[in-house]
This record gives C-alpha cells, sequence and structure tokens, in this order.
C-alpha cells in the first residue's frame, strides 16, 4: 500500500510479538502514521504490513519442549556414568581415577568444541549442528559399548560423546533464546 512505504512519514515499529508467522529470522514491521481518513477524525491511522492478530498458541514453545526432548536422552545417559563405574571397574580391571578420567575429557573436549559449534551454528542453524551432534552421540555410545582397551574409553566416551554433547547443548540454546524476547529465563530453564 501506498501509505506503508519508509520515507513518507510514517514511523518504523519493529513487532517482536508473539504471533503471525513472526520467527527469529522473520520480524514483522509495521509502518505508522496517520491515514487520511483517520486524520479527519481526529484519530491516529495505522497502516500494517503484519500478520493478523496474535494466535493463542505460541510456537517458541514447541521449540522449548523439542529442545527438553532432544537434550534429555543423552545428558540423562551421559549422566549415568556412575551406575556404571563399578562395574566397569570390575570388569575391566582398570583403577578408578583413569575410569572416572573420561569424565574429564569429555567436560574439556566438550567446552574446548564450544567456539566452533557456535560458529557452525551461526553458519549452518541449529538443527544441522543439532543433527550432527546427535550422530556423534549415537556413534559415541555404540563405540563405547564394544570398547575393550582403556584408550578405546578414552576416544569413543571422552572425544567421540565430548563432541557429541557440545553439538547439542549450544545450538538447541541458540534456537530456543531465538525465539523468545520475553520469558527467555524461564524457556531457557525449561
Amino acid at each position: 500500500r501506498s501509505c506503508c512505504k519508509p520515507g513518507d512519514g510514517a514511523r518504523p515499529a519493529l513487532d517482536l510479538g508473539y504471533g503471525g508467522g513472526a520467527g527469529p529470522q522473520n520480524p514483522r514491521w509495521n509502518w505508522e502514521r496517520p491515514g487520511p481518513s483517520s486524520a479527519r477524525r481526529g484519530e491516529k491511522g495505522r497502516c500494517s504490513l503484519s500478520s493478523p492478530p496474535r494466535p493463542r498458541f505460541f510456537y517458541g514453545w514447541v521449540i522449548v519442549i523439542a529442545s527438553a526432548l532432544a537434550m534429555a536422552g543423552p545428558t540423562g545417559i551421559g549422566n549415568s556414568f556412575g551406575v556404571f563405574f563399578k562395574p566397569m571397574l570390575t570388569e575391566f580391571g582398570w583403577s578408578r581415577a583413569t575410569t572416572a578420567m573420561v569424565m574429564g575429557i569429555t567436560a574439556l573436549v566438550a567446552g574446548a568444541m564450544g567456539p566452533v559449534v557456535g560458529a557452525m551454528t551461526d553458519r549452518h542453524g541449529p538443527r544441522a549442528v543439532v543433527t550432527a551432534g546427535g550422530l556423534f552421540i549415537l556413534a559415541g555410545f555404540v563405540l563405547t559399548s564394544q570398547a575393550q582397551n582403556l584408550w578405546q574409553f578414552y576416544v569413543f566416551f571422552g572425544v567421540i560423546l565430548g563432541l557429541g554433547f557440545s553439538g547439542e547443548f549450544l545450538p538447541l540454546v541458540v534456537a530456543v533464546s531465538r525465539w523468545f524476547e520475553k520469558r527467555r529465563g524461564l524457556a531457557l530453564g525449561i
């Protein structure tokens, strides 16, 4: 519409509200200026390029639920290491320190890969990085089940799972953060 062009006295207002298809990459711009008919009535007119009124359900909560489910499995299995600690000690005869060191390796690799995973998330998007992280987690768990030596345990559980965990957590936090302006803390807490 002619009243909605930038530069004709309209004031842009970025609408980051909850509805009508405005996602993280699709903000809606509303151009407000008094229209001819509203000026005659003494009202402030509104010329809007945005979608219909906001829906009852915000799609960002679907992203929160999907992210929570995607993190629940790998995080739960990875944090259950203590349950398998004693059986692994008796099965392989490794010392407690060398067996427990694998969790340190996992945390170190996951932390060190944070900047790389962040750059990959910016470049390829969360979906691709989370998929790759999930494949690393799957490969790490399958290979760990076949490990016979300590070095294999360090590589499979420590390095490969560390890569997978960093590829799961960070992109999902980014995806949730992109969807929320208000209630971001609640969404990230879930």
